[in-house]
C-alpha cells in the first residue's frame, strides 16, 4: 500500500507540474500523444502531453541529491532516518521498511547511518562465507578485533577483490570495539558508551551489538539483553536490520559474528543467530565457523541519484 500511494502521489506531482508550469494548448483530448501544448515555458523538448510525461519521468530519474542532504529527510515517527539519540550529530535508519538501498561495487548495500563527519556507513547483506573469528591460537582464541581472522579477511582478500572505483570511495573510519556485558549493562545508553570506550580505525569491519539494536523503532526491542542470550520475535516488524527480523534484511540461515567483545572474557564474543532470532555470547574456543557482513564508510558529499528503494536504489554519481 505504501508504494502504491507513493506512485500515485508522484503522478499527481507530475500532473501538477505539467498543468501549473506548462502552458497547455489542447488540440484534442485523446490520445495524449496527439495533445499538444506550448513548451516555451516548460524547458522541455516534447510538444505533446505524453512525451512531456515521459520526459518528466526521465528528469525525475536523473535528478540527484547530495548525500549530505539526506539528513534533511529526518523523521521522528515511523520508519526512516532518525537523529541518533545516543550519539549527537549522527543519523541512523530505523524501522521495518526504509529506503536506504545503495549500489556500491555494483552490488546491493544498505545505508546504516550518516556519521557526524558526513560519511555514510553502509553494510553488505550478502554472506561473505563462514570463517573462524580467531585462528591464531589453539584453545586460547581471543576476541581482539585487531588480530582476528575476520579482520584479516575483510581488509585483505575481500578488500582486494573490490573494484577500483569502490576502493576510491572508501575512507578509513572509527569503529567501536569496546566490550560490553549483559550482566553490567542495564540499558542501551550505557552499552553504547561501553562500545565507544575503545575504537579501531580502519576500512572494513562488521556490526556492533548496539548498532543492530538501534535500528529498531520499538523501545522494548532496543533494551539491552540482561543475559547471555536474547530473542524476541515480537520485534520482527519494527526493524530493517535485526537478528529478530531476517525476512526484511538478513539473508543468512545460521549464525554471524558481531564486532562487540564480551566484557572480561577474552575468549567470548557477541553473535547473532537468525534461526531462532537471537543474540548470543559465544565461546571462541569451540571452533565455530560463522558468517560476517562487511561494514564500511564511504566519502561525504557524494551526488546520489535514485530514491533509495530496492527497485530504485541510490546510485553514486560522483
Amino acid at each position: 500500500m505504501k508504494k502504491i500511494l507513493k506512485n500515485r502521489c508522484f503522478l499527481c506531482l507530475l500532473t501538477a507540474i505539467i498543468v501549473g508550469t506548462v502552458s497547455v494548448s489542447a488540440v484534442t483530448y485523446f490520445p495524449s500523444n496527439q495533445t499538444t501544448y506550448d513548451n516555451k515555458a516548460s524547458g522541455l523538448n516534447a510538444t505533446n502531453v505524453q512525451d512531456a510525461i515521459d520526459e518528466l519521468y526521465k528528469k525525475a530519474d536523473s535528478s540527484t541529491i547530495n548525500s549530505s542532504k539526506l539528513k534533511d529527510l529526518v523523521v521522528t515517527t515511523g520508519s526512516g532516518l532518525y537523529a541518533d539519540e545516543y550519539e549527537e550529530g549522527r543519523y541512523i535508519y530505523r524501522g521495518n521498511y526504509v529506503d536506504n538501498y545503495i549500489t556500491f561495487n555494483n552490488e546491493e548495500w544498505r545505508i546504516l547511518s550518516i556519521e557526524k563527519d558526513g560519511t555514510m556507513k553502509i553494510i553488505n547483506l550478502t554472506e561473505t562465507g563462514e570463517t573462524q573469528y580467531d585462528t591464531t591460537r589453539w584453545l586460547s582464541r581471543k576476541n581482539n578485533w585487531l588480530n582476528s581472522n575476520v579482520n584479516t579477511y575483510l581488509n585483505g582478500t575481500y578488500y582486494n577483490n573490490l573494484s577500483t572505483t569502490a576502493k576510491n570511495l572508501i575512507v578509513a573510519g572509527n569503529f567501536n570495539v569496546g566490550a560490553i556485558s549483559s550482566k553490567t549493562e542495564n540499558n542501551l545508553q550505557s552499552a553504547v558508551q561501553s562500545e565507544k570506550s575503545t575504537t579501531w580505525n580502519g576500512k572494513i569491519a562488521i556490526l556492533t551489538v548496539t548498532e543492530l539494536l538501534r535500528t529498531n523503532t520499538d523501545s522494548i526491542c532496543t533494551n539491552f539483553p540482561n543475559n547471555e542470550s536474547y530473542y524476541d520475535t515480537n520485534c520482527s516488524d519494527t526493524t530493517w536490520l535485526s537478528v529478530v527480523n531476517p525476512r526484511t534484511g538478513w539473508t543468512i540461515s545460521g549464525v554471524g559474528w558481531l564486532l562487540t567483545p564480551y566484557t572480561n572474557e577474552e575468549n567470548y564474543i557477541w553473535t547473532y543467530q537468525s534461526t531462532d532470532n537471537g543474540l548470543y555470547v559465544e565461546d571462541l574456543n569451540d571452533s565455530h565457523y560463522y558468517t560476517s557482513f562487511p561494514v564500511l564508510h564511504i566519502k561525504s558529499g557524494l551526488q546520489l541519484s535514485g530514491y533509495g528503494s530496492k527497485t530504485h536504489p541510490f546510485v553514486i554519481e560522483s
